[in-house]
């Protein structure tokens, strides 16, 4: 995958460490760190691959520091039903329909991190298992942003 450089807020600054980039707010446009920081596309989750030593102050963060890290778009696991599942789809996710916030599948079965309406490949397949509220087959799919 393409990596890129960007700054993130130390304390987040962590191999592994996920994130949506939103867009560039208009406080950001003047700034001198503008094209590092908001070089990445919009409404896309990122994972954090490795570390820089440049650390800045950022304006819209009340002078909080940043440290300069490589990104790359990261794969995302989900849980789909396996009738839909093969290497290589390209998808457009829907979650499943679930309100055990408790069950340890609840962010794979329902990811707040995925945007609505956006197309996902199916990169990888992991491990079926059974729901535990529905008894329903599902399979552990890795998705690539496109």
């Amino acid at each position: 995958m393409d990596r890129k450089l960007t700054f993130v807020q130390v304390g987040k600054a962590k191999e592994g460490f996920m994130f949506v980039y939103e867009g560039m707010p208009k406080k950001c446009e003047n700034c001198a760190y503008q094209k590092v920081c908001h070089n990445l596309e919009a409404k896309t989750v990122y994972v954090v691959k490795g570390l820089r030593e440049k650390k800045v102050k950022c304006k819209l963060l009340d002078g909080e520091e940043l440290l300069l890290v490589e990104v790359e778009k990261a794969e995302i696991k989900v849980s789909l039903e396996p009738k839909y599942v093969f290497e290589g789809a390209i998808i457009e996710f829907k979650p499943q329909p679930c309100k055990n916030i408790g069950c340890e599948r609840f962010d794979e079965c329902v990811p707040h991190i995925l945007a609505p309406k956006r197309k996902y490949k199916i990169v990888r397949i992991g491990e079926k298992f059974v729901c535990p509220m529905t008894g329903k087959s599902l399979v552990q799919v890795f998705l690539s942003q496109l």
